[in-house]
């Protein structure tokens, strides 16, 4: 059947497809300004957060990319068969677990590849779930009502 082929061809292929929700611009916007606001008292200073480059792609061409250690969350969407990856880069993770721990925040802490040890992992799982939350509330935004599905 030449739809079969077709169809198959369109599975296979890989690549960034038209994002599935509405007014993809607010849900930035939205998702920054509550990165801001749910970091903030966790870190105890100023931030400033934005987005850029959003896409929606396979999770394994998500994770491709990712060759050293970062912050890296997969989210369980309730009644979704497919899951959601949130990643942040390594010196991201380390500059939040520094802030943590009393860092100076006018300072970068020196980069040093390293593994994450269970302090740091266990850290970035609040600035995880902080920013998840900020992405379920840029979400209800875009949509004009809360989100109504739990994202872990």
């Amino acid at each position: 059947m030449p739809s079969d082929s077709v169809l198959t061809k369109k599975l296979r292929r890989s690549g960034v497809a038209r994002s599935p929700l509405p007014d993809s611009d607010l849900i930035g916007e939205t998702f920054a300004r509550g990165i801001e606001d749910r970091l903030r008292p966790l870190v105890k200073t100023t931030i400033s957060a934005t987005t850029s480059h959003p896409r929606v792609t396979r999770l394994a061409d998500a994770a491709g990319g990712i060759v050293v250690p970062a912050m890296l969350g997969v989210v369980e969407i309730e009644d979704a068969d497919t899951p959601g990856l949130i990643a942040g880069q390594s010196e991201l993770a380390y500059h939040l677990v520094d802030l943590m721990l009393g860092g100076d925040p006018g300072t970068l802490p020196r980069a040093m590849p390293r593994a994450f040890t269970a302090i740091d992992m266990a850290l970035c799982r609040v600035h995880l779930d902080a920013i998840l939350g900020a992405f379920a509330q840029a979400i209800g935004a875009s949509l004009g009502r809360p989100l109504t599905k739990a994202l872990h």
